[in-house]
């Protein structure tokens, strides 16, 4: 075959077309192929955020809490009274202070007058009455009185009809027996002269400086020799004294802490007496005597088991 032939089959022919035309096409293809290069970055907008209000809080105190202001005590003063829980009995308040205590006047055992501080008590208003003893015996901690009549009545103790008259045929162990079931005690000498006095100072008795009488219901007037029924009577029957007291003199004679002996010659504060001795001290005078053992500063004395139909006693407390 000749050159020109070969040319002319070469031109003709249509799948040597087909084949130069593709590669052709896949020249430009590779020819266009490479990195591709990024659209060029649109720069957007950037928005400047409003700032946020500042919410400053509050600190959250970790103290503890101040405690809640103490109640104000109350100022107790002459006049004040309590009742007993135990036994019923009203017991009046005796501010603290300071009193002369003794008489020159007297017998010899009431002086040397002495100066006498005392803190302030509680005091019984009336003498412990046989209603309120019942209740300590009945509680098995009192011993029944040594007898239970009195001077003109057959029949005194445990008797409805005088449960409000003093009680009587007590020796100092059983009123002390007393006072301790019903949460007092005895008061002490000085206590109960002071208390007695009724802030009347030098005073004789306890509404003052004028004799006793017999007038029912009167200032001064007092169950004693002549003026009695020579018996006990209720408990409370006469006007008390400046603070609030009955029968600070006259009914029955009243057991006191103390033993019997001198008084102190210096000043002495919140004394109790001497440290021991063979006779306790009674005072106040009763229905049995005249007047002169009913002044404030008279001391009587008896031995510890000692009991008649005309001594009694009542009680006093610390505040």
């Amino acid at each position: 075959m000749s050159a020109m032939q070969r040319n002319d089959e070469k031109i003709h022919n249509p799948d040597m077309l087909l084949l130069d035309r593709m590669v052709i096409l896949i020249a430009l293809v590779v020819s266009g192929c490479g990195t591709r290069q990024p659209a060029p970055a649109t720069e957007q907008a950037t928005e400047t955020p409003e700032p946020r209000p500042t919410i400053t809080r509050a600190p959250i105190s970790t103290a503890s809490p101040l405690p809640p202001s103490p109640t104000p005590t109350p100022t107790l003063g002459p006049g004040d009274t309590k009742i007993s829980s135990i036994d019923g009995m009203v017991l009046m308040f005796i501010p603290a202070g300071t009193f002369w205590m003794g008489s020159e006047r007297g017998n010899s055992d009431q002086s040397p007058v002495h100066r006498v501080t005392l803190d302030a008590f509680w005091m019984d208003q009336t003498e412990v009455t046989n209603g309120m003893y019942t209740q300590c015996v009945a509680n098995g901690i009192c011993t029944p009185p040594v007898r239970t009549d009195s001077n003109t009545r057959s029949r005194y103790y445990g008797e409805v009809d005088y449960a409000d008259y003093p009680m009587i045929f007590v020796n100092w162990e059983r009123a002390q027996a007393y006072c301790t079931w019903a949460g007092r005690r005895l008061p002490t000498e000085a206590e109960w002269e002071y208390a007695a006095r009724g802030k009347l100072g030098g005073a004789t008795y306890p509404w003052g400086n004028d004799n006793p009488s017999c007038t029912l219901g009167a200032v001064n007037g007092v169950q004693y020799d002549p003026c009695s029924p020579d018996d006990t009577i209720t408990v409370g029957s006469f006007a008390p004294n400046r603070y609030g007291l009955y029968d600070m003199a006259g009914n029955v004679w009243e057991w006191v802490a103390d033993w019997y002996g001198p008084y102190p010659s210096g000043e002495v504060e919140n004394p109790s007496g001497p440290a021991s001795g063979d006779h306790r001290v009674v005072r106040g005078g009763s229905w049995y005597d005249g007047g002169v053992f009913l002044r404030v500063s008279y001391r009587g004395w008896t031995s510890l088991g000692f009991s008649t139909d005309s001594s009694g006693f009542r009680c006093a407390s610390s505040p």
